[in-house]
Parts: structure tokens; sequence; C-alpha cells
């Protein structure tokens, strides 16, 4: 499930990125994966760079030195990689690039899957982009397994609580919600996102939208608490 956009956008205003790869694999093989995933996303990052900077003039990231890739860390399942935003930008940061470090990563997970067979892997990358003309918001998930649907990331869970446990990153939202003129729809993707992510989200999170739903549209919060009342019972 994606996430609303108006989420990824207070998220980037709170600073929590929920851009992450979870390798799967076995205990004798995490440092080498994570050394070899190391070795090949900054290859390919600096092929991507090199790149916009061919075709664009400038490539930001490369006169910034700017790395998205904050790390592995090895964990008991395998090796967890961390990004900040995948976006890339040229002349100083003004215009979005034509392409991102996403490319890297997608290319450096192929290649160590091609090194270690036995390995498989799930991440998400969510990440808002902006420039001078227009902003928006790219999300995806990545995985070496087909028919994976409706996945819930701890990374993605630890992002949400993070925010939501500020008063005023709700404001934040409330105002993202209203700007974007969310209808009934958009109400019920927060929260069934919100009922997927209970372990993480504040217990009052679902009330607390319901009742920015009757601030945007008065009587939306009835059929909101409806359709909530069908989430707890199964039968959504």
């Amino acid at each position: 499930m994606r996430l609303p956009e108006c989420l990824v956008w207070v998220m980037r205003e709170w600073e929590e990125d929920c851009t992450a790869v979870k390798i799967y694999c076995a205990e004798d093989l995490r440092v080498k994966v994570a050394s070899r995933f190391t070795e090949e996303f900054n290859e390919e990052y600096k092929k991507v760079m090199e790149l916009i900077e061919e075709e664009e003039g400038n490539c930001n990231e490369k006169e910034e030195n700017i790395n998205p890739f904050k790390g592995t860390q090895i964990t008991d399942y395998g090796v967890y990689l961390s990004f900040a935003s995948l976006a890339m930008y040229t002349f100083c940061g003004d215009y979005l690039a034509s392409h991102d470090a996403g490319e890297a990563l997608k290319k450096a997970l192929k290649t160590i899957k091609k090194e270690f067979s036995s390995i498989r892997y799930e991440g998400y990358v969510a990440y808002c982009w902006s420039d001078v003309r227009s902003g928006g918001v790219y999300q995806y998930e990545i995985t070496s397994e087909k028919g994976a649907e409706d996945i819930v990331y701890d990374f993605v869970g630890e992002a949400l609580a993070g925010v939501l446990r500020h008063d005023l990153a709700w404001d934040d939202l409330a105002k993202e919600l209203e700007e974007e003129e969310a209808d009934e729809n958009e109400f019920k993707k927060i929260i069934k996102l919100f009922h997927m992510y209970s372990q993480w989200v504040p217990t009052d999170a679902i009330d607390r939208i319901i009742d920015i739903s009757e601030d945007i549209e008065e009587g939306l919060s009835d059929n909101l608490e409806r359709f909530v009342k069908k989430l707890n019972s199964g039968k959504m």
C-alpha cells in the first residue's frame, strides 16, 4: 500500500526518512553482503552523477559531495540499508535531474543478488522532490520476490511514529489535507494505513484524522466512523 502523499510531505518537513531496504541472508554472509552492497551502490551512484553531469551540464550531488546512502546495519535477519531522499538535482539544486539515486539502488541490489543467490530483499522508497517548476512524491516498493502486497515495514512505522508524536506535525498534516482539498477516499487511505501500522502510530491517530475531516467537510466524519467499524470488524 502506498503512503498517502500528504504524509510523505509531512515526514519531509520533520526530517523523517522512510526509504530503506532489508536484505535477508545467512549469518555468515551478512558482513560480505553489506560490504559488497556499499561498494556496488557507491560505484553505480558515481555513474548516475556522471550521467547527469554529461546530459544536463551539472550534477548538484557531485558538486556538493552528497550521497543519500546512510550506511548498512548488521541485524538478526541480515542487513539493513537506509537512505535519505533519492532525488537528484542540477544547477545548485534548482532543477530536478532526469535521473535519481534509485537507479543506483536497484542496480546494486540486482548485482549482489547475482553474487549471493540465496539472499532476498524487500524495501520501500518514498521521498518528495521539488524544484523551481513543480514538486511531487515518488514512491515504490522494491523486492526480489514477486506478488508481495501490503507489506508492513517496521522502518515506515518508526518514521510515522517519529512524526505523529508531535502536535505541530498534526497541524502540518491538517494543512496539507486542506490545501489538497482531500476527499473521503483520501481520508480512508490514511485511516487504512494507520490501521495497518497500529503498532507504531498513536492510539488516537484515527480519531484525530476523523476530527480533521470534519473541519474540512461537514458530515464526512460519520462516513469515516462507519468505515473504521468495518475495518475493525475485518469486513474490509
